[in-house]
């Protein structure tokens, strides 16, 4: 109690590193009491690098709810930190709340709603998603929009990739239209071969991040496969992605 009082305290003070490390201290606590207090600070807070303190504070302990309310902020930043967190998340209460941004005249905030979209992962923004990559004019929105895609695992989908692909003048787009159509098409090879398959992201994970450092490691025996993909470079996580393979008939 002593300790939650004294950073909420604080809170108040105009010193900019001891705001810094009551911030990052009150999201180890975890103690959901702090978001009124943070939301307060967020009000008047002009510095940037404060802001961002406090909404990555806020993206750790606050209910989902509280980011979702964020996303009405007049600040895009706000909008921007709230959308990442809710992303990483995987909030799918938010689905219908972050569906109008993909319509938002700011490119990041158009792509960053692709994004957490496609982590939500939710059969209502597939078509949201085709749309997207046919016609947004910002390569970053389509290229998430191809990742988005993929993680469907639709197999009708092949035909639809493969044609934009051809169309595509955007290299980083290109890169995730094939990235998304092989791992379409491994799925559907894995199902035929009667394998199942369960897979760990890291919750920033986008298959063109790192693509030169990363490292694949990959163990296996005659019951299961595990890949594992790794970018030792990434300052938010070293192991990209984790797949693992069981094969049923063993």
């Amino acid at each position: 109690m002593a300790k939650f009082e004294e950073l909420i305290s604080i809170l108040r003070k105009r010193d900019t590193k001891l705001l810094k490390s009551a911030l990052e201290q009150l999201g180890d606590l975890g103690d959901v009491r702090a978001v009124p207090h943070l939301l307060a600070l967020l009000d008047t807070e002009q510095d940037s690098d404060i802001i961002e303190a406090i909404l990555w504070t806020l993206s750790r302990i606050a209910p989902s709810k509280t980011l979702i309310q964020l996303l009405r902020h007049h600040n895009e930043k706000i909008v921007i930190e709230s959308l990442d967190a809710l992303g990483r998340r995987q909030a799918k209460e938010a689905v219908d709340e972050i569906i109008p941004f993909l319509k938002h005249k700011n490119d990041e905030i158009r792509a960053l709603a692709t994004w957490a979209l496609g982590k939500l992962c939710v059969d209502k923004t597939y078509d949201l998603f085709i749309d997207l990559l046919m016609h947004d004019e910002d390569p970053e929105v389509r290229a998430h929009a191809a990742w988005a895609i993929g993680k469907f695992e639709r197999p009708d989908s092949i035909s639809v990739l493969n044609r934009i692909k051809s169309q595509e003048p955007d290299e980083y787009v290109q890169y995730n239209l094939a990235e998304a159509i092989e791992h379409i098409e491994s799925t559907r090879e894995s199902q035929r071969k009667g394998v199942a398959t369960t897979i760990y992201e890291c919750p920033k994970y986008d298959p063109h991040c790192g693509t030169r450092e990363r490292q694949t490691e990959i163990l296996f025996d005659k019951f299961v496969k595990i890949e594992i993909i790794r970018c030792e470079t990434c300052p938010f996580a070293q192991i990209c992605r984790v797949d693992l393979t069981k094969y049923l008939g063993n």
